[in-house]
């Protein structure tokens, strides 16, 4: 597509269908416009801090992700964020009795800074005023953030070179690479020295302006239990941890038995349904989760706690 009719303030704003003085007002104050909220990780007592923008700028950043950002197609193997693609399809790629190496970037949103961001907008053919608005609009004190709308994407189009040098040094060693937003994986079917390979890896990083979290690098021999983007890939299809699987079927046991924890917390029992069917299909087991959240209002129960 091409944006070079896109030359001030004014010609974005009728792009994107906001008014100049919105566009404008947003920009100015745009370190502003952000909430803090933590999120718990799975360690215990662990947090992620994303950003979460107001709803007139995430309105913005939305219709930038639709209007701009998503008519760029990023690299083949890039899987995150691409619609039409889910976490579970990305799992499904490294099933099989591979040997898998993960890495991950440390610290990834935050390293991609604005300058880096200029730089793509200018490489998408917009010139330097265009795209200090567009930077102004999609950053935060220096560079991504996690919760703008049009971080994931931004962060596949800057990392494009990346993804091609990492694809390209994968090939040199007859495997394969996968990139799921900060997580990175190389798998094959026979061994080979990961340790060396993973050096080789990290200083394309580093020269690319990213830092490997070592602390979480992974190696797994073919048919090793494995956890990759929250699932077990080691077989030959997608499968919930054990763990996982286990939960929900207490969850939708307690919710067949008390009505009222049932109705609490229906939205996560409708998330889990969701996800089980995402990776098993409608199997006994989910129409039999289906079946208790249709039930969920019309369950009678004796429960000292219902009128």
């Amino acid at each position: 597509m091409n944006f070079g009719g896109i030359k001030d303030l004014e010609d974005l704003s009728d792009f994107l269908g906001f008014s100049s003085q919105n566009l404008y007002y947003l920009v100015d104050i745009s370190d502003g416009l952000y909430s803090a909220v933590k999120i718990p990780k799975k360690q215990p007592g662990k947090f992620r801090t994303i950003f979460i923008p107001v709803p007139e700028l995430r309105g913005v950043q939305k219709q930038i992700l639709r209007s701009i950002l998503q008519q760029i197609p990023s690299h083949k193997n890039a899987v995150a964020y691409k619609r039409g693609l889910s976490v579970v399809d990305a799992a499904k790629k490294l099933c099989g009795p591979n040997y898998l190496l993960k890495m991950d970037v440390k610290d990834f949103f935050p390293s991609i800074a604005v300058e880096r961001v200029f730089s793509l907008f200018k490489r998408i053919g917009f010139n330097n005023v265009v795209s200090h608005v567009l930077t102004k609009l999609t950053t935060y004190k220096g560079g991504l953030v996690q919760g703008a709308p049009t971080s994931p994407a931004i962060s596949n189009l800057v990392c494009d070179g990346l993804d091609e040098v990492l694809t390209r040094l994968a090939d040199s060693w007859s495997m394969r690479y996968m990139r799921y937003s900060d997580d990175m994986f190389f798998f094959k079917d026979k061994g080979f020295k990961h340790r060396h390979f993973s050096l080789r890896v990290s200083r394309i990083l580093k020269g690319a302006g990213f830092r490997t979290n070592r602390g979480k690098t992974r190696y797994y021999q073919a048919g090793q239990p494995r956890h990759t983007l929250g699932l077990l890939t080691h077989g030959r299809k997608v499968a919930l941890p054990r763990k996982t699987r286990k939960n929900y079927r207490a969850a939708f046991y307690k919710a067949s038995k008390d009505v009222a924890w049932a109705r609490k917390n229906q939205d996560v029992l409708a998330g889990m349904s969701e996800w089980y069917r995402a990776i098993y299909g409608k199997d006994d087991r989910f129409l039999e989760y289906s079946a208790v959240l249709k039930n969920i209002k019309s369950l009678r129960i004796h429960s000292p706690y219902l009128i």
